[in-house]
């Protein structure tokens, strides 16, 4: 049995692309050219080789049996074979072209595709020139019909020679260059590929004019595959090897590169050939070869939106294949999201988090490809993304249709606002964590405020109209954003509630930011102006404490209207208003409506959620549903005690009876304005009154005392935040003593079923 070799190839590192490419070249030509059980792996950052070859004899493989791959480029005019050289041999003079010439000239065997390649680029030149009557007009009929050319060549070239075709250009109905190299069809700015590959394959397999000894090209081998030091040729590594570009100071010709990086690095770039990929729809978008996407500027720190650049995400894996099956995966390509193929980074590294790629990937090396020096361009790392199966992934694709309307031609502050959410979609995707959701939904709410201020994408009969924000589903955004905060929890109870009147929904939204919706309509449009103005601007409790005083006047307008949301109420002989909302789903705990009113919450957090979610569509959030179950026990330090403004008030702005038994409280239409004031005294007077018309008798004697202990627009705020059954009653016995002649007893301890009863107001 033949023995097998594992190498662990130091030279093959995983970034950057010129070396991860070199990497799988090796995979590829081992396999095809000497030992078809061939495989390939990373272990870390290195590449590992197990064939019938010990290290020894892959070196000498390469430099004397290897066949190289025929790498042209006749279609380009800078290339060495191709159109700009009218003369019978179609070849350039000078240096590169002797290179050229020795190689295809030479009688061995490992050039036989090579020299089948340019005999077959000949005859289609040829062909062009004798029906254009004159081989200098070839150059300028290329240069007008590029796409006919490439068809042409395609269908004369044999197969060894299509594989570098199809990885730079998808030849079909159009003509797409894949963004592998950056989408030029093989050149990067003047430096024309075929034409290098040519130059540096004669220095390194000894067939140039000045041939090489053999010790130096064996030097350049080990130095390419083991990592060991060698003399460099002052070459520029092109795109692919930007660190080599970069590091000595000057002009390009100042750069150094190893012949046989540079060739190995072109070998590796057939594996990932476009032919299959245009099947799921990639070419449309601009990139055709398998693992390329369309760049986007989230999760790089060095891109530009809108920049002319691509992405390729170089597929890792653990465990051995054999080249055949490493092409199998390569032609396929699969990286989808949302069931279909990934169009750009951003669709890409949500496909990667929700297992939208091959199994047997481990993670992928994220590589933009776009102009830094110039026209030149170059390949380096972003990061990389481990694969995995994450379901929280899959409800950021409800943001994609809203994230397509604020893409385009868009004023300055659209655009801004679209990068803030694609790189917190991106860190969502990528990090998963609570937080990174919430900070979707926050970016999506600054977008929709941006697009609220352009009078433009405000107008419904306009082309650029963008709508507000609508359908996000409650139920799947809460879970991934729970993050277990009092922030969180009282954000999702101020945004969930509302009401219906004639059939539009209405709720705080509605009131802090400028749409509408008209009766009969299911989505919400723009309006002129706010009823509460400053969200967003102001501080979040001075906002929820007008919306209070602004819910009095809608209910007081509804019952002079006749609609159907609750009207003025009689209670004790004495009209009031409830301004609580009939619908509210989702209810708070009441430690956290008692750290609000206290102002020990991160209130610029509060209102940052808030604003989030608002977006969310609470009238599909369904009925009886509670975030948390509350959470006073009447234990902890004082600090975190209701104060006895919060539970002589709340019971008011229930919105339904409290206790047991059960006593309806109303409070009068002037208390939230009152409170906006400041004269938070006066409210808690009249509400000592109140509780005494209702034979309860207040545990507090002095409202002015009472009402210095809680500034007045927290308050405001706070009574605002919907509550469970349990927490109304256990409020309300804080708020009043036992009265001797209401025999029919006083509000007790134990909660109407549960400790837990999460029961919401629910009116709909």
């Amino acid at each position: 049995m033949t023995p097998r070799h594992e190498l662990l190839l130091e030279g093959c590192t995983i970034e950057p692309l010129g070396a991860y490419l070199k990497s799988v070249a090796l995979l590829r030509l081992v396999g095809e050219q000497v030992d078809p059980g061939a495989t390939g792996h990373w272990d870390g950052d290195l590449f590992v080789l197990t064939s019938t070859l010990d290290a020894s004899a892959l070196v000498d493989f390469l430099l004397d049996d290897y066949a190289p791959t025929p790498i042209l480029d006749p279609w380009n005019s800078d290339a060495v074979i191709g159109v700009k050289h009218a003369d019978d041999s179609w070849i350039a003079a000078g240096r590169k072209g002797d290179d050229a010439r020795a190689l295809i000239e030479s009688d061995h065997p490992r050039f036989a595709d090579f020299r089948s390649a340019v005999d077959a680029v000949r005859r289609v030149l040829d062909a062009l020139a004798g029906e254009l009557g004159d081989v200098a007009a070839v150059k300028k009929a290329v240069n007008d019909d590029k796409e006919g050319f490439l068809r042409r060549l395609r269908a004369d070239l044999p197969d060894r020679a299509l594989a570098w075709l199809d990885a730079v250009a998808a030849v079909g109905e159009k003509v797409v260059y894949t963004r592998l190299l950056g989408g030029s069809g093989g050149n990067d700015g003047r430096q024309e590929y075929s034409t290098h590959f040519l130059t540096h394959l004669a220095h390194s397999l000894g067939t140039g004019r000045r041939p090489r000894s053999r010790e130096q090209r064996r030097e350049w081998v080990d130095a390419a595959l083991f990592g060991t030091p060698a003399e460099l040729l002052a070459e520029s590594p092109g795109l692919l090897y930007p660190g080599q570009a970069d590091m000595p100071a000057g002009p390009v010709e100042n750069t150094v590169v190893d012949p046989w990086d540079f060739v190995l690095a072109l070998e590796g770039v057939p594996l990932f050939a476009s032919a299959v990929s245009r099947r799921h729809r990639t070419g449309a978008s601009g990139g055709s070869a398998p693992f390329t996407v369309r760049s986007t500027a989230a999760g790089d720190p060095s891109g530009a939106s809108g920049e002319d650049a691509g992405e390729f995400w170089a597929p890792r894996w653990s465990r051995p294949v054999t080249y055949r099956e490493l092409s199998r995966l390569a032609r396929e390509g699969r990286c989808e999201w949302q069931r279909h193929q990934a169009g750009d980074g951003l669709d890409a590294v949500r496909a990667v988090r929700s297992l939208g790629v091959d199994r047997g990937i481990d993670s992928f090396v994220r590589f933009s490809v776009a102009q830094r020096r110039g026209q030149s361009r170059l390949a380096y790392s972003v990061g990389r993304v481990g694969v995995r199966d994450d379901p929280r992934v899959g409800v950021l694709a409800e943001v994609d249709g809203h994230l397509r309307r604020l893409r385009g031609d868009r004023p300055a502050a659209i655009a801004t606002a679209r990068n803030v959410l694609e790189d917190a979609i991106w860190s969502a995707a990528a990090d998963g964590g609570p937080d990174s959701f919430q900070e979707v939904l926050i970016a999506l709410a600054a977008a929709d405020r941006a697009v609220s201020r352009s009078g433009a994408l405000r107008d419904s009969s306009s082309r650029s109209y963008v709508p507000p924000v609508t359908g996000l589903k409650p139920g799947d955004w809460l879970a991934v954003c729970d993050d277990g905060t009092p922030e969180v929890r009282l954000a999702a109870a101020l945004a969930a509630q509302y009401e219906r009147r004639e059939g539009a929904v209405r709720g705080i939204r509605h009131l802090v930011q400028p749409i509408e919706q008209a009766k009969g309509s299911r989505w919400p449009q723009w309006a002129d102006t706010t009823a509460v103005a400053g969200f967003g601007v102001r501080p979040v409790v001075s906002v929820l404490a007008d919306v209070l005083a602004c819910r009095v006047v809608e209910v007081e307008q509804a019952g002079r209207a006749g609609g159907n949301a609750e009207g003025p109420a009689e209670q004790g002989g004495t009209v009031g208003v409830q301004p609580a909302f009939a619908v509210r789903p989702v209810a708070a705990r009441l430690d956290d409506v008692v750290a609000l009113a206290r102002g020990l919450v991160d209130e610029q957090r509060l209102g940052r959620l808030l604003s989030g979610f608002l977006l969310l569509d609470w009238s599909r959030a369904g009925r009886g549903r509670s975030l948390v179950p509350g959470g006073w026990y009447g234990g902890g330090p004082d600090h975190l005690r209701p104060p006895t403004a919060l539970a002589a008030l709340a019971p008011f702005f229930a919105g339904r009876a409290v206790g047991r038994p059960p006593v309806e409280l109303v409070p009068e239409g002037s208390w939230p304005a009152a409170l906006v004031a400041g004269d938070a005294a006066g409210v808690l007077g009249a509400a000592h009154l109140r509780l005494r018309m209702a034979r309860l008798d207040p545990a507090f004697a002095s409202p002015a005392i009472v009402a210095s202990e809680v500034d007045p627009h927290h308050l405001a705020a706070a009574l605002l935040v919907p509550l469970t059954t349990h927490d109304e009653a256990r409020l309300l016995e804080l708020a009043v003593t036992v009265n001797g002649d209401r025999t029919s007893g006083a509000p007790t301890t134990e909660p109407e079923s549960h400790p837990h009863n999460t029961k919401p107001h629910d009116k709909e």
